[in-house]
């Protein structure tokens, strides 16, 4: 907890240092508009300005959570300003924490995890994404939902293959990761199918 505590007062530290207190009018380009536009008008749209119309130009699902928390705090507040912060670090610090579970699992000595845990945290490279692009764009949900799946793949391949339930949990995450960023999604099934074929058994297959 400790870890966690500081790495994100480090991650604010950068916000108030580089963008100033309160940080409440920080963009992230195309998926910050359509945010904005889906807190305003319900619509996913205007990615490059205001009145362009209706875009498919990125995935819908992250644009719209950060559309629905502006829309109910406000496009340019403190409030919805920490709400998406907060959404942001929070998914990429527990997508660690199951990178780190993972690698448990595959048998990583705990001076190593810990080590590991002290850099991500600590010594970050990635702060603008991590505080600021993920609040709108998916990649940090791609990295939370690809790292539950390693580590639900690290486990089958110690030779305990998930349960029905945990099953349908793959199917679903899997479905929901393709729709939130394809290309993450469809490595994750190649990967499913490649432990499938060598550790679970046929009917499970």
């Amino acid at each position: 907890m400790a870890l966690i505590a500081c790495g994100l007062l480090l991650r604010l530290l950068w916000l108030t240092i580089v963008h100033g207190a309160p940080f409440v009018a920080l963009s992230a380009a195309e998926a910050c508009d359509v945010a904005i536009a889906f807190a305003q008008t319900g619509t996913l749209a205007d990615a490059y300005f205001p009145g362009q119309g209706p875009t498919a130009h990125l995935m819908p699902l992250n644009p719209a959570i950060a559309g629905w928390v502006m829309g109910w705090l406000g496009t340019a507040t403190l409030a919805s300003a920490t709400v998406l912060t907060l959404w942001s670090v929070g998914q990429v610090f527990l997508a660690y924490l199951v990178l780190l579970s993972a690698f448990a699992h595959a048998g990583l000595e705990r001076i190593a995890l810990r080590g590991g845990a002290a850099i991500l945290l600590l010594l970050p490279v990635f702060v603008p994404q991590e505080v600021i692009d993920f609040r709108y764009w998916e990649g940090g949900t791609a990295l939370l939902l690809a790292a539950c799946h390693l580590r639900w793949m690290m486990i089958a391949q110690r030779g305990a293959p998930p349960a029905m339930v945990g099953l349908l949990a793959v199917a679903f995450t899997g479905a929901l990761l393709t729709f939130v960023a394809p290309p993450v999604g469809i490595a994750v099934a190649v990967a499913w199918g490649w432990t499938a074929w060598r550790h679970l058994a046929i009917r499970r297959r």
